[in-house]
């Protein structure tokens, strides 16, 4: 699974938060190229059944003389698992003919709840171009617990045949995310406040582009 794993505890010992802060969480991917044909399963390409789906309820954006679109199915089991499908056609076309698959987790979300729907593909700057919105989630040490676990945000606009992460969408919806980790901190669970406080400053680092990509 494409789960990004953070241990800020051993950083702590030595005194290098603040690194870990800075550089620790990366995306996923910086590009992706889209294939030229068929579907292609990002998280194993060498498995012989792929998790591409061709059956989703689609939400779909024209540009650039295509469609495109994205497709989500979930979440499923204990760490909350999304199948995601980003897919291209022709405008004539009602499904996606080429694209992309993978899966991410959102357990991340157990730790915030309180925000809105997550939106997976939206046109964030209201410039005509729709964004990629890949949510994951990440842990903040190597309990791999639930409460110690975080959800991160990554955009990627469309740049030809690729997706490109757009770094100042992403410090953008970075910063919304942090400052919701700090409202409503239950101060009654020290752990989960903690946690909490700690996953808004990772955020924080880089929403304040403190985060080299």
């Amino acid at each position: 699974m494409s789960v990004t794993l953070v241990t800020v505890n051993s950083a702590d010992k030595l005194g290098l938060v603040d690194e870990v802060v800075k550089c620790e969480l990366q995306p996923i991917w910086v590009k992706l190229d889209l294939p030229e044909q068929g579907f292609k399963d990002l998280d194993d390409d060498k498995k012989k059944n792929n998790i591409c789906k061709i059956d989703h309820d689609w939400q779909e954006f024209k540009f650039a003389g295509q469609k495109y679109y994205s497709g989500v199915s979930g979440p499923e089991g204990s760490g909350r698992y999304w199948n995601i499908t980003i897919g291209v056609s022709e405008l004539n076309r009602k499904n996606p003919t080429r694209g992309l698959c993978f899966v991410v987790s959102t357990i991340g979300w157990r730790t915030l709840q309180r925000y809105p729907r997550l939106q997976w593909m939206t046109d964030l700057d209201d410039d005509g171009t729709p964004e990629f919105i890949i949510w994951n989630s990440f842990y903040l040490d190597d309990s791999l617990q639930a409460q110690r676990s975080g959800i991160s945000v990554w955009v990627y606009k469309i740049l030809g045949e690729q997706l490109i992460l757009d770094s100042s969408l992403t410090r953008k919806l970075s910063l919304k995310l942090s400052k919701a980790y700090l409202k409503s901190l239950p101060r009654a669970n020290s752990s989960l406040y903690r946690s909490r406080r700690k996953i808004s400053r990772i955020l924080s680092g880089i929403a304040k582009s403190k985060c080299k990509f």
